[in-house]
């Protein structure tokens, strides 16, 4: 899903096509929750150092950071990432 420098598909290849955030999971998130989402997603998507053995950690930063900035809680970015997981799996 995030680029990897070997012909993967970056986030905002997967957000044109708008299949990351038509879901109802986003839908139902507030207009901040939605905000820190998208910016989870930017801060990895311009992230040129991420490779496969990284992006975990690499991930796990871009949500501390965004968590911090906007002042909630840790649980709740994770919480939309498993049921946007979770939704995705199922189709």
């Amino acid at each position: 899903m995030w680029v990897l420098n070997h012909g993967m598909k970056r986030v905002s290849d997967i957000v044109e096509n708008n299949k990351l955030f038509d879901s109802n999971a986003y839908r139902e998130l507030t207009p901040v929750m939605q905000t820190a989402i998208k910016e989870v997603y930017k801060i990895i998507d311009e992230d040129n150092d991420i490779t496969t053995e990284n992006l975990v950690v690499k991930f796990e930063n871009a949500i501390d950071s965004v968590v911090t900035k906007h002042s909630i809680q840790k649980e709740q970015l994770e919480d939309y990432f498993t049921d946007e997981i979770t939704e995705k799996l199922g189709e």
